[in-house]
């Protein structure tokens, strides 16, 4: 619940993140980010989202996003890859030597075209505006 609300009625609101900025924040954060599907893997329920379309590279930002909770809500399009997406959710502690962030994810929804840079510009002015790392 948010910290600012000392009787926990109000939920904690989600704070915009560049993708290569998830690892920067703390488990137990609710954050909101745009990223492009790379893959699915189905046994886990999970969403690998990279920060760029079809990267080859190992050293682009990438979260693992469990889409377990959320399941119902998400039709095929958004598991393809190269579908881009928005997340809002909870940053979970990494397993075992992992360096690569977990997202429980609590919405998610197609963000269909986008222009990245005008996206990157955008945030990074809200972020400003806000003051937020």
């Amino acid at each position: 619940m948010a910290s600012t609300d000392p009787q926990n009625r109000k939920p904690e609101p989600s704070r915009l993140l560049l993708l290569s900025q998830v690892h920067l924040h703390a488990p137990g954060s609710k954050i909101r980010f745009l990223g492009c599907v790379h893959s699915y893997q189905i046994s886990t329920g999970t969403l690998v989202i990279q920060a760029e379309y079809a990267a080859a590279s190992t050293a682009v930002p990438t979260v693992l996003a469990s889409i377990d909770n959320v399941l119902e809500d998400v039709d095929h399009e958004m598991l393809q890859t190269g579908a881009w997406v928005n997340v809002i959710g909870y940053i979970r502690a990494a397993h075992g030597k992992e360096d690569v962030p977990r997202v429980e994810v609590l919405m998610i929804w197609s963000a269909g075209a986008v222009k990245v840079d005008d996206y990157h510009s955008a945030a990074r002015s809200y972020q400003a505006a806000m003051s937020i790392d």
